[in-house]
């Protein structure tokens, strides 16, 4: 009897479908399923989870056709390490019974020891940052390969870091049986679809990036991901209110999406988040004043939506980054923001705040951008302080038409001063009779575009 060969006796045992089987396995998984069309006997055939699991764990390793493929590229991750443990646990492989023929035992020995390596290299952290064939193909598989790939493959990395692998398909249910997976990324692909529910079930995720795709739909609500730290949704077409998050995140990046309604009451209690960016949304409502309870705030950034009312005088004291142009905000800057004093830009510019501006904001010692821009009803002037804004490099005033002064001179103090926009405002761009001609400052305010009066 040949290698691979079934002698009569087995053959008198095997039923049509297991016999169909046995015949489509050696085909590459990704071209088997095209067979799926001949006829209804052959389609059940081929959808069958355990005929999914066989084909698969033939072609893991370098089977009979890979087309030059190799498996995912590996590194461990020092960063994350744990005992090594017993290896004795089931795998999820195929059992060579569950095949009927002996003559690919040796196979799939081999694909086994490969796979009893790699999950004894996963205790420490193994990371896939090259996609296979297979693993690319697991977007577009049906749901018994993808769930066969997932347990028997992808189960055994902490990390999947596919980003800009030019990926296609939907992310599958499938991916929720990944319950050891601490990190996915799945940035700047081509996907589609909304998120399935069995993703936030892992809960032993820290970081998850499905940013520049094309995902749809409402997200669910994240509170579940207990230990997620990082989570980055921007650029894609999600819709809905923004969901519930865990308190353990610290970056959290929605921009570029369709989001609508207020900002969820669970958002001010994140007490650990550093980082908030949901620019260019369709949100509404006010700031609440619960704001103040993010306190570890570095970067915030609301931006392009159609957020009302008045900031909160208690904004985090914290904020490097102050980013909430063009929305509809009301009443007066807050003084309160001139105690910033680790803030570096501050970008109010495109809304409709009026009185008068805070000299304090002047006086902030690290800020390099100021945008009051687009707020016609704004009123003041722009002090002497301004000279202690030793950072200070773009100021931008245009279209501020209640503000009527002339510049200060202590403008041409300031050594990284690049821009002074005051088109369509009140304010006069002479350089003050003050100023000594042809000095340092003269010629400073004059490359600003200051003219002579």
């Amino acid at each position: 009897m040949q290698h691979g060969s079934l002698s009569k006796p087995q053959l008198q045992h095997i039923g049509a479908p297991e016999l169909l089987q046995l015949i489509f396995r050696w085909i590459h998984p990704i071209k088997v399923l095209q067979y799926k069309r001949v006829c209804r006997s052959i389609h059940l055939a081929l959808e069958d989870t355990g005929f999914a699991r066989m084909n698969l764990c033939l072609f893991l390793n370098g089977g009979p056709v890979m087309h030059g493929t190799s498996y995912s590229e590996v590194e461990e991750d020092s960063a994350e390490t744990e005992d090594s443990g017993s290896d004795s646990e089931s795998d999820g492989g195929l059992d060579p019974q569950d095949i009927g023929d002996t003559g690919t035992m040796s196979a799939l020995h081999q694909n086994h020891a490969l796979r009893s390596l790699l999950l004894h290299h996963s205790r420490y952290g193994l990371v896939s940052t090259r996609p296979t064939e297979l693993d690319c193909a697991f977007f577009r598989f049906p749901e018994a390969y993808q769930r066969a790939h997932a347990a028997n493959t992808l189960s055994l990395f902490k990390r999947l870091v596919w980003s800009n692998k030019h990926l296609t398909g939907q992310v599958p249910t499938a991916i929720g049986i990944l319950n050891t997976l601490s990190e996915l990324d799945l940035s700047q692909n081509q996907l589609i679809g909304p998120l399935p529910l069995p993703l936030v079930s892992i809960s032993s995720l820290h970081k998850l990036n499905l940013s520049s795709n094309q995902l749809t739909g409402v997200v669910p609500s994240l509170a579940s991901l207990i230990k997620l730290q990082a989570l980055d949704l921007s650029h894609n077409k999600f819709a809905g209110s923004l969901p519930d998050f865990p308190a353990s995140l610290k970056m959290l990046t929605l921009n570029n999406n369709k989001f609508t309604g207020s900002l969820p009451v669970s958002l001010y209690s994140l007490q650990k988040l550093l980082f908030l960016k949901a620019d260019t949304n369709k949100l509404s409502g006010t700031l609440s004043h619960d704001i103040s309870k993010l306190t570890c705030l570095l970067l915030l950034d609301l931006g392009n939506n159609q957020l009302r009312g008045k900031i909160p005088a208690e904004i985090g004291q914290s904020l490097v980054k102050l980013y909430l142009h063009n929305n509809c905000f009301t009443g007066s800057i807050p003084d309160a923001l001139g105690s910033l004093v680790a803030l570096e830009d501050l970008w109010l510019n495109g809304n409709a705040f009026s009185g008068l501006i805070p000299a304090s904001l002047f006086r902030l010692p690290r800020v390099s951008a100021v945008r009051l821009d687009g707020n016609p009803r704004l009123l003041g002037g722009i002090p002497a302080d301004v000279g202690r804004m030793q950072c200070l490099r773009y100021l931008n005033f245009s279209g501020c038409a209640g503000i009527r002064c002339e510049l200060p001179a202590e403008l041409g103090t300031l050594p990284y001063l690049r821009e002074v926009n005051v088109n369509g405002s009140g304010i006069v761009k002479n350089i003050p009779k003050s100023v000594e001609k042809d000095g340092c400052e003269w010629k400073r305010l004059k490359r600003l575009g200051f003219q002579q009066a």
